[in-house]
């Protein structure tokens, strides 16, 4: 890797996203060409979804493959147990139990246990980045997509930080970067963000919400935060969606709670954010608000495995092109594009 004065301004750009891609076999005409990003234009990192992943030996083939064009690639999966684990007994891994089932039903020893065979298959085949544990706080009625899938451990904030702690160490343990989301919160959403406008003002319990992120970002060391497409008046009164506010992802995240790690968008291309902006102004709005890593899944979004195409046709250089027009017209500075990079650069260092 070359050193931070010699990148030129595309490649520090290509290091902040990460992609999504179609194919899972090494020959496969997707996996060629998001090889070639990562190789030609430096691509960050890449996200796999259900239909990358066919059996186990597919799966070490691919990351193998991809780790070759950069071995410091960020590879990155869902892999939380239940409904949303990309690694299951579907492609000949283990099936694990929701969080919501092993906080009501394991000891935090057994958690650790459990949770540390889960980081250990993730670095056996070359994931190095798991976009969970989920953090959000359950409630009744419970969100469609997070208590209604089990994805939260509990409507007790204490209990979530407890078993989100034997998720995070686990990992850890093997090197491999966690996620606490949806920052500032989805728990309390009574729509689902995959489909369209999710407003939580008047639902929202930002005190309890706010609470695991407080307590957990205290050791942070090997933990990023992704974003949540939620609006929250009472956060931000202009009535953006977290992802793409400053006052939400610099104000209290950056300045309030004091992290300066990796923060990550949830994927773009989900209806609460498509259907509302165009790319150019979410692709703006996400770098000033304070994200490090804009995630693109290259697919509708509206599901968990949605294999439909995505109606921007993101591609990687499509977006640096905007994102370095915005740099030279000064809508996004060099500095934020700066900070970025080089938290991404310290998040790589720990992974080995």
């Amino acid at each position: 890797m070359a050193k931070n004065n010699e990148l030129t301004l595309r490649q520090k750009i290509a290091s902040m996203l990460m992609f999504g891609f179609r194919g899972a076999d090494v020959e496969d005409q997707g996996v060629l060409e998001i090889v070639d990003d990562i190789g030609k234009l430096g691509l960050g990192g890449v996200l796999l979804f259900g239909y990358n992943i066919n059996f186990p030996e597919q799966l070490k083939n691919l990351t193998n493959l991809l780790l070759q064009a950069d071995s410091r690639l960020l590879i990155a999966v869902d892999q939380e147990g239940g409904r949303v684990q990309r690694l299951s007994s579907k492609n000949g891994f283990k099936n694990f139990d929701t969080a919501k089932k092993i906080a009501a039903s394991y000891s935090s020893e057994e958690a650790y246990s459990t949770y540390l065979n889960m980081a250990k298959t993730l670095k056996d085949y070359g994931i190095n980045f798991n976009f969970a544990p989920c953090v959000d706080v359950d409630t009744a009625p419970p969100c469609s997509v997070i208590g209604g899938f089990e994805r939260s451990f509990s409507d007790n904030p204490q209990t979530v930080i407890n078993y989100s702690k034997q998720f995070i160490d686990a990992h850890k343990k093997h090197n491999i970067i966690t996620t606490l989301k949806h920052f500032p919160g989805h728990g309390f959403a009574q729509s689902d963000t995959h489909k369209g406008l999710t407003d939580t003002t008047d639902s929202a319990n930002t005190d309890l919400e706010l609470k695991p992120y407080k307590d957990l970002l205290s050791d942070s060391s090997n933990t990023a935060v992704m974003t949540a497409h939620i609006i929250n008046r009472n956060l931000d009164e202009s009535g953006y969606p977290a992802t793409l506010s400053k006052k939400i992802i610099t104000g209290i995240l950056r300045e309030n709670f004091n992290f300066q790690g990796v923060v990550v968008t949830d994927a773009l291309e989900m209806g609460a954010i498509r259907n509302y902006y165009s790319l150019e102004d979410v692709v703006q709005r996400a770098i000033n608000a304070g994200n490090d890593i804009l995630v693109f899944a290259r697919n509708s979004a509206s599901s968990f495995d949605s294999k439909d195409d995505d109606s921007w046709k993101a591609t990687p250089k499509k977006i640096i092109d905007i994102i370095e027009h915005a740099v030279l017209n000064g809508i996004i500075s060099q500095n934020r594009i700066d900070e970025s990079y080089l938290r991404i650069m310290k998040l790589k260092n720990l992974i080995k």
